[in-house]
């Protein structure tokens, strides 16, 4: 990865700031209030050739400006730049988002290119969340939707890749005057996305040499497919992987935004061969700890009794005779009561509860002892085949329950 020329690509030739570049650094731009320098110019291609109004809808055009964020910034960012990256993988990857969106003045601010006519760069450093935890940067933390900052820093740290960078692949948003719409790729004037791939995207590409490139969403996957072959030309490799990511403004609940997330960028990595198949299956048991980790705490706030974590499961101390453990399997959570021959749980509760959750999890399968009625399983896949909102509220609903009927019993 070339950092250097990235670099006087975003900040003198996208974006330019009036200060001395090459000695420009992220300690500056903290001492600056969190913010760049001034701007003193700017990319105006398309405006300058016509071509910056939307197609479809004339009272759109480009409005928003952002620039590309590497490893290195982030590193800085949470004050973690000289911690030891000797074990961190070397190899280059890009995450790809398809445009930057509303116009938020917390991010953007005002430039006169010309009279009377503004565009709204970022003054702040982009893909980067100044108000992270230094101490909480690994998943599942940030692990989340919508705060990109955020969990760009949780996937930096999380898979130690040290040459990773961020970029949209075409710069400029597309706004109304309210600033707060926004445009997708494909309703821009054509000869507008040709402009900023001809001119910084497929130059991003030979200078980051990505192994691999993450798609946010099917937009930038749709249109990564349709020009890989120009890629592959670009890199200095024989090939180049491409693995589609949910978008991260997809409404899912946090369980499921981690799991897309995680298993996807680990198939990804694994795939490039950039991890091991061994490294794989470590990052899949971790992630399982992480997950049966908010479960505890959970339990731990509603008033159960737990025993220490044991590998992949969590058990709970016995309330009238009565004990539940929760598993993490390969591909789902298991639920199992159990009264350890004491007494018989009640299994018609059970049936009415099974009908409730079989709505909420299509797949679920609810296993029951009936001759003796000791012990009860359900098993709910993750992430659900159809993912909804309530996913994860759901299961927590269902530990709520578990606490009713075992102090019920």
């Amino acid at each position: 990865m070339n950092k250097r020329e990235l670099k006087e690509l975003n900040f003198n030739n996208l974006l330019t700031f009036d200060t001395n570049i090459e000695k420009y650094t992220f300690e500056d731009y903290k001492k600056n209030g969190n913010r760049h320098p001034k701007i003193t110019k700017m990319c105006t291609l398309c405006e300058e050739e016509g071509v910056s109004i939307c197609t479809f809808n004339k009272n759109y055009s480009l409005k928003t400006m952002g620039h590309g964020s590497m490893t290195d910034d982030i590193l800085s960012a949470t004050g973690k730049e000289n911690i030891d990256l000797s074990d961190w993988k070397e190899e280059n990857v890009l995450f790809l988002l398809e445009n930057p969106g509303p116009c938020d003045p917390k991010i953007y601010t005002p430039f006169e290119y010309k009279k009377g006519n503004k565009k709204f760069p970022t003054h702040q450093w982009y893909f980067l969340n100044h108000t992270n935890d230094p101490q909480k940067c690994e998943y599942p933390d940030y692990f989340q939707g919508k705060e990109y900052g955020g969990f760009f820093t949780s996937v930096i740290f999380t898979f130690k890749l040290k040459n990773m960078y961020i970029t949209d692949l075409i710069k400029c948003g597309m706004n109304d005057d309210s600033k707060s719409n926004f445009k997708h790729i494909h309703e821009y004037n054509q000869k507008c996305v040709e402009n900023c791939l001809e001119h910084y995207f497929y130059n991003e590409i030979q200078l980051v040499n990505p192994k691999i490139i993450f798609c946010l969403g099917d937009i930038t996957y749709k249109k990564i497919k349709g020009i890989e072959d120009k890629i592959t030309k670009l890199v200095k490799h024989d090939t180049i992987f491409i693995k589609e990511l949910p978008h991260p403004r997809r409404h899912l609940s946090a369980i499921e935004f981690q799991n897309e997330y995680y298993s996807g960028i680990i198939d990804g990595l694994c795939e490039s061969k950039i991890i091991s198949k061994a490294e794989k299956n470590d990052l899949i048991k971790r992630g399982k700890i992480k997950i049966l980790e908010k479960i505890r705490q959970f339990l731990e706030k509603k008033g159960f009794a737990i025993n220490a974590p044991h590998n992949n499961y969590i058990s709970s101390k016995k309330i009238n005779g009565i004990s539940f453990c929760i598993q993490n399997d390969e591909d789902g959570l298991s639920f199992h009561w159990g009264n350890g021959g004491d007494k018989k749980l009640d299994y018609e509760w059970f049936k009415r509860k099974n009908n409730e959750i079989s709505k909420i999890f299509p797949n679920s399968i609810v296993n029951i002892g009936e001759e003796k009625q000791e012990w009860i399983r359900l098993y709910i896949p993750i992430p659900p085949p159809k993912p909804t909102n309530k996913y994860e509220k759901s299961i927590f609903k269902i530990i709520n329950e578990t606490k009713k009927i075992m102090e019920y019993q």
